[in-house]
């Protein structure tokens, strides 16, 4: 294949590439297909690192809340999220119990106890 077909076809491969590796291959000097293979998987491989540092950065740098801008739990006054509770109830009767001081059932309609038929 004579030298200028197979560069205008590596020009047109390489413009069908990804934005990130493009910039990177364009800085070389590619004339043989295997020659762009190559260093398209090395400058893919380099991309994925940069990305995998750049996100463990983010995550380590990542502001977490202090305990004094976390809400009073309903459960134990602790600051952290209801949801995070290590004392919260599992059920909701039991929920009804710990705010009310008394269980769901006794909420609603209790037996009537007075002796006259109703």
């Amino acid at each position: 294949m004579p030298e200028e077909v197979m560069t205008q076809k590596i020009s047109v491969i390489i413009g069908l590439i990804r934005p990130g590796l493009r910039r990177t291959l364009r800085a070389h000097n590619i004339t043989t297909l295997p020659d762009l293979i190559t260093r398209a998987m090395e400058a893919e491989k380099d991309e994925e690192e940069e990305t995998q540092a750049s996100k463990a950065v983010t995550t380590n740098t990542a502001k977490q809340p202090s305990r004094s801008n976390l809400p009073r739990c309903w459960h134990c006054e602790g600051r952290h999220y209801n949801k995070d509770c290590p004392q919260a109830p599992k059920n909701k009767a039991e929920i009804g119990k710990r705010r009310t001081g008394r269980s769901r059932g006794s909420d609603f309609c209790q037996p009537h106890t007075s002796g006259a038929p109703q």
